[in-house]
């Protein structure tokens, strides 16, 4: 890893804390997808070979994905 991989992981970082912190009713799955996709946008640009998709696979953001859409179509169905 180069100092510009370190940088860009710091700044992911930085960007959750502003995005969700001192949130007490956000929920973790949320920051975890969030960082995993930042830093899967940040190998992407960085390097042609990476593959984004096995890396949200591998970070289980897919299963995440299955799970919102599960609540989203749960909730769309209540409300009938």
């Amino acid at each position: 890893m180069t100092k510009r991989d370190f940088v860009a992981i710091a700044e992911v970082i930085r960007q959750a804390h502003l995005q969700y912190g001192g949130d007490s009713f956000v929920d973790a799955d949320d920051i975890l997808e969030y960082v995993s996709r930042a830093l899967a946008n940040h190998c992407a640009d960085h390097n042609d070979k990476f593959d984004r998709d096995r890396f949200l696979r591998a970070c289980r953001i897919a299963d995440f994905e299955e799970l919102h859409e599960l609540d989203r179509i749960r909730a769309s169905v209540a409300c009938e």
